[in-house]
């Protein structure tokens, strides 16, 4: 069926809607889950097979997202989504679009219309899809646990849904080939059963070589915690759920803002009860000296302490001025971190910092200065690749992923997490501004939105924890580095990081691990 016909079928069904159950359901097409194609409500339809096998493919322990787009007549009611596929974990969203101001995070003065959120719950928000503005919701944003029915308005062309399915492979489930369904059910149409094949990979990802942190600017409420959804306040659960989502999102670490006391006890325990790693600290909660960090390390497994140098962006700094708190804190047992951007930085501070964070200018030659850091033992970890709030998934896959991984670095600190602006208004206002240059053009830069019971991701969220997994295979594949054909796709890797496609190469790079593993 071409598309014109497709949709004058859609019309024919939206004029006899009057009856109570339509003849067919909705046609059903799978699509690329991290994909710069946008799949609106009214939009062309994509290409693909109609009710094809939904396909999937990863390795125990990984989650992977299969995602589809059904294009229904509108009018239809308690559109649901369930999925059978038995030795799984699976968690069914609908795609959210909405009115942003800027679709990246240093612009908030060009409107656009967009895909943003993954709910449970669709009317979680309210959007006015024919006016730019700030969306509607309640006091508490508070998402669904699990996928609710949505209603879908009647179109004179009809109405396509997109849908994300994120299948978890368990670590006891079985290699091989697995069949299950994906059942879509409405109100005003017959089910529609889509057979779904998963094929569980014969071997285990390592880690990978790149550590994969974020800023996490929150701090946990000591007191009597009030109800809220703050990108800065946390109670408690809040603070678990967010640490679960990050690893959940093969993130593994968290820049902490949270300072010496009772709440960084409780922040530890919440990052190893959700299996984040405590041996690299790397704090931004304000220095005081060694004590109080030491007080935790042996309780909550810290090996290696490191604080926040002074931010740095000049060429014209005091560089003798600037580090000499470094070397004092290196001189207490500290190891020092900072953003480090300006070129010839690495001449300037010497041995005064242990890892340079960096957003480099496109005239440098990134992979050069990271082997440079190396020599002098100066861990390398970028940002701003771009800095979270963007609307383009691929961005982060693409270069926070194979990129990095081409240029050798040791890792990532995307910011942030949450960030409002301005400081402290509604993470949910895209369009409320601060008057404060520079940040009077700054979207907020949130990978995640507050939300009262854990956070609501976003599409370019679930682009980082792509990358996270493209460099897992890479890291994987590299241990068999001395076979001819995997040097060969490990060096056309590096030499086309900026252009190669992504999923072929996940999909070549687990082909060739399984060859090596014989």
């Amino acid at each position: 069926m071409n598309f014109n016909l497709a949709k004058i079928g859609m019309v024919l069904m939206a004029v006899l809607s009057t009856a109570k159950v339509m003849a067919v359901g909705p046609l059903v097409i799978q699509v690329p889950a991290v994909t710069e194609q946008r799949y609106d409500w009214n939009s062309v339809r994509p290409g693909g097979e109609e009710h094809p096998t939904f396909l999937g493919r990863g390795c125990r322990g990984e989650w992977v997202p299969v995602s589809f787009v059904a294009l229904t007549p509108g009018g239809l009611h308690n559109l649901m989504v369930k999925v059978n596929l038995p030795g799984f974990e699976t968690d069914v969203k609908w795609v959210k679009w909405t009115w942003v101001s800027g679709q990246y995070s240093q612009d908030n003065r060009h409107p656009a219309w967009c895909p943003l959120w993954l709910v449970h719950d669709f009317d979680l928000v309210q959007v006015d899809r024919d006016t730019p503005g700030p969306v509607k919701h309640r006091p508490l944003v508070d998402d669904s646990p699990t996928l609710k029915p949505m209603n879908l308005p009647a179109e004179y062309l009809g109405y396509n849904q997109q849908v994300w399915l994120d299948v978890h492979v368990l670590p006891t489930t079985p290699v091989g080939e697995h069949l299950g369904t994906v059942t879509i059910t409405s109100d005003e149409t017959p089910p529609v059963v889509v057979p779904l094949k998963f094929y569980v990979w014969p071997f285990e990802l390592v880690k990978p070589r790149i550590e994969y942190a974020v800023c996490y600017r929150a701090t946990i409420q000591i007191a009597e915690p009030d109800a809220t959804c703050s990108d800065v306040l946390k109670t408690l659960s809040q603070a678990k759920a967010d640490f679960k989502d990050m690893v959940r999102h093969g993130c593994t670490n968290a820049v902490s803002y949270e300072p010496c006391g009772k709440g960084m006890a409780l922040a530890f325990g919440a990052r190893r009860a959700a299996g984040m790693s405590n041996e690299r600290y790397i704090t931004c909660g304000g220095y005081q000296g060694m004590g109080p960090y030491k007080e935790y390390d042996a309780q909550w497994g810290v090996k290696e302490n490191y604080v926040y140098g002074p931010n740095e962006n000049s060429k014209d700094a005091d560089w003798a001025a600037l580090t000499a708190p470094w070397r004092e804190s290196q001189k207490q047992g500290a190891k020092v971190w900072g953003w480090i951007n300006s070129v010839g930085w690495l001449d300037r501070v010497g041995a005064s910092v242990d890892m340079a964070v960096t957003n480099w200018p496109p005239s440098v030659d990134v992979a050069a200065v990271v082997k440079a850091a190396h020599k002098r033992g100066i861990l390398m970890y970028a940002y701003g690749q771009p800095q979270t709030g963007g609307l383009h998934p691929v961005d982060y896959r693409r270069n926070d992923g194979v990129r990095l991984w081409a240029f050798g670095f040791d890792g990532v600190i995307p910011y942030a997490y949450q960030h409002t602006f301005p400081d402290g208004g509604d993470a949910w206002d895209d369009f409320a501004v601060t008057t404060q240059v520079p940040r009077d053009i700054y979207r907020s830069h949130n990978f995640t939105y507050p939300a009262l019971h854990g956070p609501v991701a976003t599409l370019s969220w679930e682009g980082y924890a792509a990358a996270t997994v493209d460099t897992r295979y890479l890291t994987t594949l590299e241990q068999y580095a001395s076979h001819p054909q995997v040097a060969a796709f490990l060096a056309q890797c590096k030499a086309e990081a900026d252009t190669i496609d992504l999923d072929a190469m996940r999909q070549r790079a687990a082909q060739l691990i399984v060859e090596c593993e014989g």
